[in-house]
């Protein structure tokens, strides 16, 4: 956004000042995937759960979600026009898109899912394609974070 000073281009990392900041800002994302995979995975449904026993299940992924949208509006951040290998600035743009679609699939069908006021048979329903949706899901999760990794294997080590 012209004009926000909040907002920072990410130039790539190798030799500038900023080549540290960059490789942190890929380190927190492939973090914070890392950490809402782990959430997703804990939710193990049942097409008879209530909107309670939804809401139990699906919170350590819920209380990851802030922090992971943060990570991927940094990683949007990445400019191919400035950055040397346009190729992998380009990927990482399709697999943000992916994986933000999928994101915002599963968390419509999880806020569904919460509401007291849907019918058993409803819930039971839309239950079965948050879990049939979940394949998707973990698919587009582990491919962005295969695109970071795969060109900057240092963004996935344990800090």
């Amino acid at each position: 956004m012209p004009g926000d000073s909040n907002v920072r281009t990410l130039r790539p990392a190798g030799g500038g000042d900023d080549s540290s900041a960059e490789l942190e800002v890929l380190a927190a994302a492939v973090r914070a995937l890392d950490e809402i995979a782990d959430g997703f995975e804990r939710i193990e449904p049942s097409p008879h759960w209530s909107s309670a026993r939804w809401s139990a299940a699906s919170m350590p992924f819920c209380m990851r979600l802030i922090p992971a949208k943060q990570q991927l509006a940094a990683l949007r951040r990445i400019d191919s026009a400035d950055w040397p290998d346009v190729g992998w600035s380009m990927e990482l743009a399709r697999a943000c898109t992916d994986f933000e679609q999928e994101l915002q699939a599963a968390v419509g069908l999880l806020d569904m899912l919460l509401r007291e006021e849907v019918p058993p048979g409803e819930r039971a329903w839309q239950s079965q394609r948050f879990t049939a949706g979940g394949k998707g899901f973990r698919e587009a999760l582990t491919r962005l974070r295969e695109v970071i990794v795969g060109r900057y294997p240092e963004a996935g080590r344990p800090s």
